[in-house]
C-alpha cells in the first residue's frame, strides 16, 4: 500500500521547502553588533544566572531575556562565530511557529487551505524578514513560539500549561506582556467568559507591567515609553503601513463578528506598547502581533473560493519575493562588512596578546563599538577586555596612559591598523588620518576614522609640534555633494593659540588643500583649534559635524 502524506502535511512542507529556498542567501550573511554583544556576556554568564532569570518574577531593565540569552549562552560555547548555526536556530523556529500557527487556526475553526495560506502570509511577511535573517532577534521569534503555544494550550483547555508557556513567552520578550487581554478577548467572545481561567495570566502580567512602569519613570532613553500624541502619530506611521492597513480592513470587513473581534483586537492589543515607543522602530517588533492578524486572514479566506485563494498566493509570493531581493541586497551588503572587521580582529587577536583595554578608532558602517567590543571578547576569551571610543577625548587620554592599543579601520581596503603609544607620541607636526598613531595628538571635537578621513565637530582640538623656521598651516578636507547641497559653501578658520589665520572657504566635491600662512613664532608645541561653519546635520545622525578632514598641520611646502 503506497504511503501518502495527509494534505495539511504536504502543504506545510511545501511551504517549508519554499521559504528554505527563498532564503537559502541568508546563510551568506554575518552577526550584527547586538548578536556579538550577547555572545560575549552570556559566554562569562553560568548556568545560575539564568536559572535565576526563568524563576524569579523580576523586571530587568537592561533586557535580560533568559530565553533568547540561554540559546546564545549554548551556541557560543559549541559553535563560537560559526555564523550558519545561529542562523538556522532562528529560521527552526519561524518554522515552527508556521506550523503552531496553522493548528492554532485549524483549532479555531479555519479550513485547511485557507489556514496554510495564512501561514504563507505570515512566513513571508516584509515586516518578518529580519526575524529569520538575523540571529539578533531571535528574541522576537521565540516570544512568538510561546504566545502561540499559550494560545494553543488555552484553546485545549490546558490552562497551566499555557500558563507556564505564557512565562516564558514573557521571559522572552516584553512584548506578550498583553497576551492576557488577548485571552480575555478569546474568552468572552468565543468560549464561556470564565474569569478564573484569566487569573493567573493577569497576575503574571500585572506583576512585570508594574515594574516596568516603574522603572519606565526614571529612564529616559530610546527603551522609554512616551505616552503623548507626538509619539503615537510617528509609531502609528511607521507599523501600519499601506499593505498592513488593507489587511487589518479586509479581516474587519469580511471576517464578521466576534472572529472579528479577538483576531484584531488581539492585534491592537499586541501593538499597543509598540505605539509608544518611538525611540525603538523596527518592523520585526511587528512579528508576536502579526500571529493574530494571520489568523484574521485565515477567517477572511474561507469566504474565498480555493482557486482565488491560489492567486492571491502566487501575487502575494511574487511581491514578497521581490521585497525580499531588496532586502537581501542591503543585509548582505551590511553582512559583507561586519565579517571583514571580525576576520581583522580575530587576525589581531591571534597575532597580539589582548589585554583588558583597547581604543576603537573607526568601525564599518553599520557596526556599533559594542559589536566590536563583544568581538573582541569572544576571539579572546576576555570577557573584562574594556573598549574605549575615539570619539571621546577623555577615553584616548585614559587608555594612552594604559598603553593600549589602537584599532584603526580603513574601510575600503577592510584592513585593520594597529598601534600602540610610544615615547614620541604626541610629538608630530603634521597628521595624515591614513596613519593611525596621529589620533593621540587629537583633543575634543573629532570622531572616528571613515576610510581616509574623519570627521570633525564644528570646533575640533588638535595638539601640534610646531618646527622650526617659516612654516604653513594646511588642512585637507573632503566635503561630499550632500554636505555642499545642504550649504553652498564651508568656511574654516585654524586658530594657533590666540593667533587666528584668517578664514577661508570652500565649494569643492571631493579632496582638496586649504593652506594657511603663518605668523613667525618659536618652534614647540601648540594647541590648535579648527573652526568650521556652518554646522552640518543629518537626519540620521544626532552629531553635529563640521567638514571630513584628511590631514592637518604645518608643513613647508604647500601641499598643492
Amino acid at each position: 500500500m503506497r504511503f501518502r502524506f495527509p494534505p495539511q502535511v504536504a502543504g506545510l512542507l511545501l511551504l517549508a521547502l519554499l521559504f528554505l529556498a527563498a532564503n537559502r542567501p541568508a546563510y551568506k550573511g554575518y552577526f550584527n553588533d547586538d548578536d556579538l554583544d550577547n555572545m560575549s556576556w552570556t559566554m562569562a554568564a553560568d548556568g545560575g544566572t539564568f536559572l535565576e532569570g526563568f524563576l524569579t518574577p523580576k523586571y530587568y531593565p537592561w533586557n535580560f531575556r533568559p530565553t533568547g540569552h540561554l540559546l546564545y549562552f549554548a551556541l557560543v560555547h559549541t559553535v563560537r562565530l560559526e555564523f550558519p548555526w545561529y542562523l538556522a536556530v532562528v529560521q527552526l523556529l519561524h518554522l515552527v511557529n508556521m506550523v503552531l500557527l496553522y493548528a492554532l487556526a485549524r483549532r479555531l475553526g479555519a479550513e485547511r487551505i485557507p489556514a496554510l495560506a495564512a501561514c504563507l502570509f505570515f512566513a513571508f511577511h516584509y515586516a518578518t524578514f529580519d526575524a529569520f535573517w538575523k540571529p539578533m532577534y531571535v528574541f522576537d521569534t521565540a516570544c512568538g513560539t510561546f504566545c502561540l503555544l499559550t494560545l494553543l494550550a488555552y484553546a485545549w483547555d490546558r490552562p497551566w500549561l499555557g500558563v507556564l508557556a505564557f512565562w516564558l513567552a514573557i521571559r522572552s520578550k516584553e512584548v506578550a506582556i498583553m497576551l492576557p487581554a488577548v485571552l480575555a478577548l478569546y474568552e468572552f467572545a468565543l468560549r464561556e467568559r470564565r474569569v478564573a481561567r484569566l487569573v493567573p495570566y493577569f497576575a503574571i502580567s500585572g506583576w512585570f507591567g508594574i515594574q516596568a512602569m516603574i522603572f519606565n519613570r526614571s529612564r529616559d532613553d530610546d527603551y522609554s515609553l512616551r505616552f503623548n500624541l507626538s509619539a503615537l502619530a510617528a509609531c502609528a506611521r511607521y507599523y501600519l503601513g499601506p499593505v498592513l492597513v488593507a489587511v487589518i480592513a479586509a479581516v474587519g470587513v469580511f471576517c464578521r463578528g466576534r472572529r472579528a473581534l479577538v483576531t484584531l483586537g488581539g492585534f491592537a492589543l499586541l501593538v499597543a506598547p509598540l505605539l509608544f515607543l518611538p525611540g525603538r522602530l523596527y518592523l520585526v517588533y511587528l512579528y508576536v502581533p502579526l500571529l493574530l492578524l494571520s489568523l484574521g486572514v485565515a477567517f477572511v479566506l474561507g469566504r474565498v473560493q480555493p482557486r482565488w485563494i491560489a492567486a492571491g498566493a502566487l501575487a502575494w509570493a511574487f511581491f514578497t519575493y521581490r521585497d525580499l531581493i531588496r532586502y537581501r541586497s542591503v543585509t548582505l551588503e551590511q553582512a559583507g562588512r561586519n565579517r571583514a572587521y571580525v576576520a581583522e580582529l580575530a587576525r589581531f587577536a591571534a597575532e597580539t596578546p589582548l589585554g583588558d583595554h583597547v581604543l576603537i578608532d573607526g568601525l564599518p558602517r553599520g557596526m556599533n563599538l559594542w559589536g566590536a567590543a563583544g568581538a573582541l571578547r569572544v576571539l579572546s576569551g576576555n570577557w573584562k577586555l574594556e573598549a574605549g571610543r575615539v570619539e571621546s577625548a577623555e577615553d584616548r587620554v585614559r587608555l594612552r596612559d594604559l598603553a593600549a592599543p589602537v584599532l584603526s579601520w580603513k574601510e575600503p581596503e577592510r584592513v585593520l591598523q594597529v598601534s600602540r603609544p610610544g615615547p614620541d607620541t604626541g610629538r608630530l607636526p603634521f597628521l595624515d588620518f591614513t596613519h593611525p598613531g596621529v589620533i593621540w595628538q587629537l583633543g575634543k571635537g573629532w570622531y572616528g576614522l571613515e576610510g581616509l578621513f574623519r570627521w570633525c565637530a564644528p570646533v575640533a582640538h588638535v595638539t601640534l609640534e610646531r618646527p622650526a623656521g617659516r612654516v604653513k598651516f594646511a588642512v585637507r578636507v573632503q566635503p561630499g555633494p550632500a554636505h555642499l547641497a545642504a550649504h553652498e559653501e564651508i568656511r574654516l578658520e585654524p586658530r594657533l593659540g590666540t593667533v587666528r589665520l584668517g578664514v577661508k572657504s570652500t565649494r569643492k566635491v571631493g579632496p582638496g588643500w586649504m593652506v594657511w600662512d603663518v605668523p613667525d613664532g618659536p618652534p614647540g608645541r601648540v594647541e590648535a583649534e579648527l573652526w568650521v561653519s556652518p554646522e552640518y546635520r543629518l537626519s540620521t545622525d544626532p552629531r553635529g559635524l563640521g567638514v571630513p578632514v584628511m590631514a592637518i598641520g604645518f608643513t613647508r611646502e604647500d601641499p598643492q
